[in-house]
């Protein structure tokens, strides 16, 4: 259990006055997990959260060890009965806790999960390389945006991740598209999430108002869940093979606009390996189903320039 998380528990405690069970619900976390940081007043309770029920089990270590070596399949509730006559006095729970550590790791499937037109965009920042702008050299980023159902993609080379400029190539994306989707998937980025703990997330309020104005919802990843923004990592791999494979760094405008020639030319118009369609061909059903953009994008209150 991390500080934030011990933190954030007691806070809502001892502070917001909620019950263990409103607390593990808010969180997305056990019951359990509740109960021992509330049991652990001084700091996060150690890795070892079952008191003497994990020294009890010591003993039998090499024992599972041996038997899940042998028989992979054999069950905690098994085990516990055969560590049991051997004379174990710990817990269920210590043993499924260890047994979840000592058994190899499945590997995670995925689907793939299409999207209607028009309801989702992913984005993403890419760190490019650097450039020499007078005496100092500055890095370079890729902000790339793609349009999840037809997968055109819109590239934009910054100097700079801030919001401001954040901000920007979104309006510009939007511009490229002709329209917005009702949601964009990010990775928790800082310019949209300033903090997170379990399913309690705390947005950018800056950038909330923007995304308010232009009326879309902004969806951030799982942690460590980068795949479920698999379309715009694509993107990225294929800008940095396609484009920027063998390109020197030398003018950001430059680059900015032979970017926008290929994806004229190449990017968009090309054979999509996942959907055997052309992204521009796509667009077409997807751009009537895209939100209009406002009629004074650079509304003073709103004004990204």
């Amino acid at each position: 259990m991390n500080s934030e998380l011990w933190a954030a528990i007691r806070r809502m405690f001892e502070v917001d006055k909620l019950s263990k069970s409103a607390i593990a619900a808010r969180l997305g976390i056990h019951r359990q997990t509740v109960r021992q940081a509330l049991a652990s007043p001084e700091g996060p309770p150690p890795d070892c959260r079952h008191g003497s029920s994990c020294g009890k089990l010591e003993p039998y270590k090499s024992y599972l060890q041996n038997r899940l070596k042998q028989y992979p399949q054999l069950s905690g509730a098994k085990l516990l009965i055969e560590i049991q006559k051997m004379e174990y006095a710990g817990g269920y729970t210590a043993l499924k806790d260890y047994l979840k550590n000592l058994r190899p790791k499945k590997p995670r499937a995925f689907l793939r999960i299409e999207t209607l037109p028009g309801e989702f965009a992913q984005v993403d920042w890419a760190n490019v390389g650097r450039i020499q702008i007078g005496n100092a050299q500055r890095h370079v980023s890729c902000f790339v945006m793609a349009l999840s159902f037809s997968r055109m993609r819109y590239l934009e080379f910054k100097i700079s991740q801030c919001l401001e400029d954040f901000m920007a190539a979104h309006v510009n994306a939007f511009r490229f598209f002709g329209g917005i989707p009702r949601k964009i998937n990010y990775d928790n980025l800082k310019t949209v999430v300033l903090s997170r703990v379990g399913k309690d997330i705390r947005f950018h309020t800056r950038f909330m108002d923007f995304a308010g104005y232009y009326l879309f919802e902004p969806v951030p990843c799982n942690v460590r869940s980068a795949w479920e923004k698999g379309k715009v990592e694509s993107a990225i791999k294929y800008v940095r093979s396609a484009f920027l494979a063998g390109r020197p760094l030398v003018n950001v405008s430059q680059l900015n606009q032979d970017g926008r020639a290929w994806l004229d030319t190449q990017a968009n118009v090309r054979l999509h390996g996942g959907t055997h369609e052309r992204p521009v061909d796509r667009f077409i059903t997807e751009a009537a189903q895209l939100q209009s953009l406002p009629l004074n994008p650079t509304s003073a209150v709103f004004s990204v320039f």
